[in-house]
């Protein structure tokens, strides 16, 4: 067995190893003030000196036990004590209990997952550190196989993942307690974690001891290993999926989107894990997909015209589908500029205006992404935005359109393009839909000398 400051410098061996952290950096410790997180505490606290880290802690109390108060004030002792900043919160009584469609365990996650990111980003760190162990990674992926959950269940909790660290994650939990206790470290005792009602509880108590007497005390690092390699293999697989979606994909701080052609005639299999890696760039997560609601999403995938889905009500994250693409939304895209000057403007989903006031001698010709415009007739400001069908006008081709949506219908616009896209707009007239017509006239190019030139582009992200 282990002394304290073996442990202690194996788990700072895996920080360096996993490179969870890096010299200067700034990470904020989840810290509940049970023996796994005191532990933890104590591991960062001696990487800190190493590497010069700035630590805080940050600490929410959910208000669903009495005990809570005390485990606050105990965390923020514990950082007072050792000069670390301490971050807490409490939620009200019964919030968390409240959430609908989520258990009190997970509706407890995500409300100390929005404070950590809260707590990160107020204090400035790049990395979050969570008390997680090889007893939690083991009781998560036999309970996720309990769900019938595909490769995402089985790899578990991640060593790292984006910002979240897991230095303890190769240390037995029951190790960590003998450590505290033979060195007299003061940890708090969550009842909830004795309380047979959860699941966890009981694959702790009951399932796990017997693997270990079946299959050894060092089961829980096959388990890991195994998960470890499905990590691997999904990594793959997400990098070959994300070159293969490329060419049809679009990004935007509201979500994304892709074009449906690229998903016909996809086998089932192959169509599952595209829908699954767009749910999880979305989400962050695919957790809340079940096999019921994956096939479901499958099937409105390939549907025909316009539809709209909720996937995620609490995250109020919805697939829609239109004609030409299909869209995974964190929220309704929204776009309202007023350009009043040169320069680089965006739009939605990975597309731009550039204007430009630059002297060009070529003429207006058929490229669709570049349009000419006379200075004097169309003078800044210009808008960014979707149709205003009630007050908006439009001319193609010296002709005045009457009904716009129509207009636009009749051109392969799906509802989603009709009502969301921005399109460029000078007072209010439609100038220009982009990637199908500019709106104007020969007689209103301009010259050389009088010429602004607008081009519409798609950046990379």
């Amino acid at each position: 067995m282990n002394s304290f400051s073996e442990a202690v410098e194996n788990c700072c061996r895996l920080i360096s190893e996993k490179q969870m952290l890096n010299a200067g950096d700034c990470v904020v410790a989840g810290v509940s003030g049970g023996a796994d997180s005191v532990f933890l505490f104590q591991v960062l606290s001696e990487m800190a000196r190493r590497l010069n880290l700035r630590l805080g802690v940050a600490h929410l109390n959910h208000g669903l036990r009495l005990e809570a108060a005390d485990e606050l004030a105990f965390v923020r002792d514990l950082c007072l004590e050792n000069g670390v900043i301490f971050h807490g919160a409490t939620i009200p009584s019964g919030i968390v209990a409240g959430m609908a469609g989520m258990s009190i365990e997970m509706a407890a996650r995500e409300r100390r997952k929005r404070f950590l990111n809260a707590v990160a980003k107020a204090h400035g760190a790049e990395k979050i550190a969570l008390g997680h162990t090889e007893s939690d990674h083991t009781e998560t992926v036999l309970m996720n196989i309990h769900r019938g959950s595909g490769l995402r269940g089985l790899a578990g909790i991640h060593s790292v993942r984006d910002n979240v660290i897991c230095p303890l994650i190769a240390m037995q939990g029951s190790e960590i307690r003998r450590l505290l206790l033979e060195n007299s470290i003061d940890f708090r005792e969550d009842s909830s974690n004795v309380d047979p009602k959860f699941l966890r509880n009981r694959v702790r108590s009951e399932i796990i001891p017997s693997l270990k007497k079946v299959f050894g005390p060092g089961t829980g690092g096959k388990w890991r290993q195994l998960s470890e390699n499905i990590a691997d293999s999904l990594f793959a697989m997400k990098s070959l999926l994300r070159h293969f979606v490329a060419q049809g994909l679009r990004e935007d701080d509201c979500g994304i989107r892709i074009e449906r052609n690229l998903l016909k005639g996809l086998s089932k299999p192959v169509l599952k894990e595209i829908i699954l890696y767009l749910v999880e760039e979305t989400t962050g997560s695919t957790y809340f997909m079940t096999t019921k609601s994956l096939n479901q999403l499958i099937l409105f995938a390939e549907g025909a015209g316009y539809g709209e889905v909720t996937i995620h009500p609490k995250m109020g994250v919805k697939v829609v589908r239109s004609s030409q693409w299909l869209y995974f939304l964190k929220e309704m895209p929204c776009i309202n500029l007023e350009i009043w000057k040169p320069g680089s403007y965006r739009s939605w989903f990975q597309e731009q205006f550039v204007f430009s006031l630059e002297p060009t001698e070529n003429q207006p010709g058929d490229d669709p992404n570049v349009l000419f415009l006379d200075e004097n007739l169309f003078p800044f400001p210009f808008q960014l935005s979707p149709v205003d069908f009630e007050i908006d006008r439009a001319v193609c081709q010296e002709r005045k359109i009457r009904d716009i949506r129509h207009f636009m219908k009749k051109r392969g616009f799906g509802k989603v393009e009709r009502e969301r896209m921005p399109v460029l707009k000078h007072r209010d007239r439609v100038i220009w839909i982009p990637g199908y017509r500019k709106m104007v006239s020969e007689g209103e190019t301009g010259t050389e000398a009088n010429r602004i030139v607008v081009y519409f582009t798609v950046y990379m992200r």
